[in-house]
């Protein structure tokens, strides 16, 4: 029977071998794969049970850790006694916004499902947060009627001690209640253990004996046969072609592959050659592979970099412009209000300083301009002086806040007016201050312009060294060479103390590049930086340019002064520059020496300069000293930016002869001291004058159609067309505009299109229009976009939408008299926007704020009134607008009101009320998370109102001014 099953093996075939053997190792895999199956489900089970109970558990401690903190330190309690103490609106926004955070917080912990004893504590955390907010409705009250903090506390004082324990108590239950589960779970996993041991072992068996029945079949049928086969090829191998392929008479699969390898035999030279040619053509493709996978990588690591770099320009454009519109706008109001002349003038720095940072900040998103090589430098006339001191206006209250000195040397051998791009050359100091400024916290900040000795200039050129030297925390030199790449800092660590994204330097470094010049830094770790840049600057010697003269004294007179400062570099640096007004100076940082010099002699000294930093304790008293001691010194004080306004009081009353705003420079001490001589005190300039008259009539006969939806801008424009000499037609909507130019009766000489309107917007319209032209060969008067939107891409979007022109909101007189004449002279150059024209900087500036506001008082006059007027009832009405939108979560409501609401306002010069208005517009149109959008909402609404409640007493007071100013010319006539 054995020798008969031997047999019909031996003639088997083995491929019939083959499915035996395959069937059987599918049935032991069939075995295996459900008892595998069966365990894996049970571990899943569990695992996915503990995952989900573990994962609850976590997720309830975190909640309950979040309830503590937006309760405690920082959240709600913490908001709410802070608003007591200080009555900041601000404080109790963010403690409703707080109790908010806190119903979510619990809601979201009873979705993952609640037991009895949760229920008890969350109830009674709900109910203490909810004694809060019933509290902060009777201390909001309270405050309102001007209680205090000490009679308000009682009054309004929960016991939140209860709903704390509570919180504490849950933690614990959960972290019990997980332990337990933890040692149940590593039970059964130990059971579980056990039970696979044993299936294991005898699945093991099993394989084992099966695997040896196939070894002895594979190695008697299979493995034999091919070893000889496989011998026979490694002499084929060896290229011996008499070798006997063994086998070959066989009838089944082994007999088949030795007459295979006969005939393999019998090409082996041939496939050798071409293996050799093969490999030569693999190698010319890997090479060429290896190339393309570089370029790709290249091309990809690009493409990624200017990602990210489009994505940073396009968020910090919106980020840093809306804050600083609020700035402008809030500055503008104020000096539409009576100042005193010192807060004018403060007021003024603000304005200049948030208008020169705009300028900045537009000059930073044009950095992949630079690195395409787009941009383009201007060859203008400045004075170095000057230049400094608009930069010094944006950065020195930031440094004076700090505590830190702040001085701006010019070497006096320095050519003061020069030709070149201020605007890149601000750009450029104004990030190196701003790196001096962040990574400095005691000492001094230096801004020194010298000549550079090492550089020989063309005849007509100067050679100049920028350095801006610190006393902050340094650079240590392994940094120093990857300072100036993009988006590097010093080290990890500054970048998390400091923040910043690194661009500044980097910037810098290519902006100094396109002028020509070079730029470094010299940095010992601890003991601060100096950074520098040198330039070669074309000298204006033109006789347009203006001179700064400054007269020094006359040796004869043999003047001196006393210094009194605390910091001996600046009182060095003050030495220095009196020395060059042929002042002899003595320095002392102690009052008693000043004493002491004075009483000594009180006729000695003609001046005494005292340096006020921060506080001004005790001032008075030390002036009234100085004088009773000395009666014929003046006393010049050099006060910070930031000095509190009360030094109004100083200089009028108290004996003050100069006042000095830091940072101190030649031309302000100059000042000073004539100023203290000869007893001046400033005057108030009138910086606004417009001449209206001068353009009435200049394109009488001409027709203009105005397309507006809002009245009050629609107003205030058809009267300024009038001026001119227009007559104008009236639309409220792109497709009323089309109808009006389809009139065979009316035919326009300029149209000006709002962007935004109900029914159709001035896009399609002014896109209509113009197919209207080509299909039904129309002549169609210029298109003049009129937008409250200040991006440099919306003059691109109005051209490709159709329009010819573009004038943004708020529109001024003199950008409109440069735009008629642009387009109604014979021979208009339709290539770029009117820009207004600037004659004056400093005239223009402190114009700009109240511009919009005189214009149209001027316009209107009687009907002046009446125009606020309706101001005031359409943006009480937008604001009900607004609110309703979001109460019923209507998120297009609230943008189409803010839009109007931005825009009237920017007519009337409400550029704060128009500023808040416009980033509730962004705010609809960037957010699409709704319940995000009706939450930044909420936090909007209360500034909104009290801008609003602001722009009107403002214009109401400018309305009232305007018109006792009447009255009294009336009066005097």
């Amino acid at each position: 029977m054995f020798k008969f099953i031997k047999n019909q093996f031996t003639n088997m075939r083995i491929k019939t071998l083959a499915y035996i053997a395959s069937f059987a190792i599918f049935c032991i895999l069939i075995s295996v794969t459900f008892s595998a199956i069966y365990l894996t489900d049970k571990a899943n089970n569990l695992e996915a049970a503990w995952e989900k109970f573990d994962k609850k558990a976590v997720t309830r401690i975190n909640l309950l850790k979040e309830i503590q903190s937006k309760m405690g330190y920082g959240g709600m309690v913490h908001n709410f006694k802070n608003y007591i103490l200080r009555k900041d609106p601000k404080l109790l926004i963010n403690f409703y916004k707080s109790t908010r955070e806190i119903d979510i917080l619990i809601a979201q912990y009873k979705n993952l499902g609640i037991r009895p004893v949760e229920e008890e504590s969350l109830s009674i955390i709900k109910k203490t947060k909810d004694k809060y907010k019933t509290m902060a409705i009777l201390a909001e009250k309270l405050v309102k009627q001007n209680k205090s903090p000490l009679e308000i506390d009682p009054l309004v004082k929960v016991d939140d001690t209860e709903a704390l324990t509570q919180i504490t108590h849950l933690k614990n239950f959960i972290k019990n209640e997980h332990l337990q589960k933890s040692k149940a779970v590593e039970k059964l996993i130990h059971k579980q253990k056990h039970y696979i041991f044993y299936v294991s072992f005898f699945k093991s068996l099993t394989i084992l004996c099966s695997l040896a029945i196939m070894f002895y079949l594979s190695y008697k049928r299979v493995t034999k046969p091919l070893l000889s086969i496989n011998k026979a090829m490694k002499k084929i191998k060896n290229d011996n072609l008499n070798v006997e392929i063994p086998y070959i008479n066989q009838k089944d699969e082994i007999g088949e592959l030795a007459m295979s390898v006969q005939v393999f035999l019998s090409r082996t030279r041939e496939l050798k050659i071409k293996e050799s040619e093969i490999e030569i053509y693999v190698a010319q493709l890997q090479k060429k592979q290896k190339q393309l996978e570089q370029e790709i990588k290249n091309a990809q690591t690009a493409d990624n970099a200017n990602k990210m770099k489009s994505e940073f320009l396009a968020t910090m454009s919106h980020e840093i412009r809306t804050p600083m519109n609020g700035i402008i706008g809030t500055a503008e109001l104020m000096l539409a209000n009576k100042l005193k002349p010192q807060q004018e003038e403060e007021v003024k720095v603000i304005l200049n300083s948030a208008e020169s940072l705009l300028e900045i900040i537009n000059g930073i998103l044009d950095f992949s301009k630079i690195e395409a090589g787009h941009v383009s430098l201007e060859d203008k006339k400045f004075n170095l002086t000057n230049l400094i001191d608009e930069v010094s206006q944006v950065v020195a209250p930031v440094i004076y806040h700090k505590n830190i000195e702040f001085i701006t040397d010019i070497e006096p051998d320095v050519n003061q007016n020069l030709v070149g791009d201020p605007l890149r050359i601000k750009q450029v100091l104004t990030n190196l201050l701003g790196n001096a400024v962040k990574f400095t916290e005691k000492g001094f900040i230096t801004v020194h312009i010298k000549k550079d000795s090492s550089t020989v200039p063309l005849e007509g050129f100067e050679a100049l060294i920028f350095e801006v030297k610190d006393t902050g925390i340094g650079i240590n030199s392994g940094t120093q060479n990857l300072i100036f790449e993009k988006f590097t800092q010093g080290d990890s660590s500054t970048t998390r103390t400091h923040g910043g994204t690194g661009l500044g330097l980097s910037i810098s470094k290519e902006l100094i590049k396109l002028m020509r010049g070079n730029i470094g830094l010299h940095s010992t770790q601890g003991k601060g930086s100096t950074f520098w840049f040198k330039l070669v600057l074309q000298e204006d010697r033109t006789d347009k340019q203006p001179k700064e003269e400054i007269k020094p004294f006359s040796k004869h007179k043999n003047i001196k002064a006393i210094i009194l400062d605390s910091q001996q570099n600046h009182r060095d640096f003050l030495k220095k520059k009196l020395y060059e007004l042929n002042i002899e100076s003595t320095d002392t940082n102690i009052i008693q020496d000043a004493y002491s010099l004075l009483n000594a002699n009180p006729n000695k000294f003609e001046f005494i300069f005292i340096n006020i930093q921060n506080s001004h304790k005790n001032i008075r008293k030390k002036i009234n000293y100085i004088k009773s001691i000395a009666p014929k010194v003046k006393v010049i004080i050099l006060a910070n930016p930031t000095t509190p306004s009360d030094m109004n009081d100083l200089y009028s009353n108290h004996n003050i002869d100069a006042l000095i705003q830091k940072p101190v420079h030649l031309k302000n001490i100059s000042n000073g001291l004539y100023k203290a001589l000869n007893d001046e005190k400033e005057n108030r300039k009138s910086y606004y004058k417009t001449e209206l008259n001068e353009n009435h009539g200049v394109h009488k006969g001409k027709k203009a159609l105005l397309v507006e939806d809002n009245e009050i801008n629609l107003t205030i424009g058809k009267n300024m067309l009038k001026m001119f000499g227009l007559e104008v037609d009236t639309a409220e909507n792109g497709l009323e505009a089309i109808e009006a130019i389809k009139s065979e009766n009316t035919k326009y000489d300029i149209i000006f299109m709002d962007c935004q309107m109900p029914v159709m917007d001035g896009y399609t319209a002014a896109s209509q229009i113009k197919e209207i032209k080509q299909k039904e060969n129309i002549e169609v008067a210029p298109i003049i976009a009129l937008t409250a939107n200040a991006m440099k891409g919306d003059y691109h979007k109005c051209i490709n939408s159709g329009m010819d022109d573009y004038i943004p909101k708020p529109v001024h007189i003199d950008a409109l008299n440069l735009l008629l004449d642009k387009w109604l002279s014979e021979n208009p150059h339709p290539t770029q926007p009117i820009k207004q024209k600037k004659s004056n900087k400093e005239e223009t500036e402190s114009e700009e704020p109240v511009k919009a506001l005189k214009e149209a008082h001027a316009l209107l006059k009687t009907e002046f009134q009446a125009l606020l007027d309706k101001f005031f009832h359409e943006s009480e009405k937008h604001l009900e607008n607004i609110i309703e939108g979001y109460t019923k979560h209507n998120a297009k409501l609230i943008e189409e009101s803010a839009h109007k609401l931005k825009s009237s306002s920017l007519q009337v010069g409400a550029k704060l009320l128009s500023s808040v208005a416009e980033e509730i517009e962004l705010n609809v149109k960037s957010h699409s998370d709704q319940q995000a959008l009706f939450n930044e909402i909420e936090t909007k609404l209360p500034y909104l109102k009290q801008s609003l409640k602001r722009s009107h007493e403002s214009l109401k007071l400018f309305a009232d001014n305007q018109a006792n100013h009447v009255n009294s010319k009336e009066t005097l006539n």
